[in-house]
């Protein structure tokens, strides 16, 4: 585990500790969630969806990814055509990217 990982999860459980009232916890909770931005040099993708019934639906694993939602950078990489499992570009919302 990684510094950064383990201080969130020290940080996530001392929160579960104090159990704040009134909210001040929930607002707490999304900061140490909320991802750092990927650093510049770490490709983006534009992600892969399609209108069903005109809505947009992202590809499974690309509405949350942090290669399409993160600012700054380029879109240097296309969507794999073929995604077996999950996408070997994936980076999740918790992965903490150096």
């Amino acid at each position: 585990m990684s510094a950064p990982d383990t201080i969130h999860a020290i940080a996530l459980g001392i929160l579960d500790r104090l159990a704040i009232v009134g909210g001040a916890d929930a607002i707490l909770r999304q900061a140490i969630r909320t991802p750092r931005p990927l650093p510049a040099n770490v490709d983006r993708c534009p992600g892969e969806g399609s209108w069903v019934d005109g809505e947009f639906h992202w590809r499974e694993g690309c509405d949350d990814c942090q290669r399409r939602t993160s600012p700054g950078g380029r879109v240097t990489v296309e969507p794999p055509k073929i995604i077996t499992f999950e996408c070997h570009l994936r980076i999740g919302p918790e992965e903490v990217v150096e």
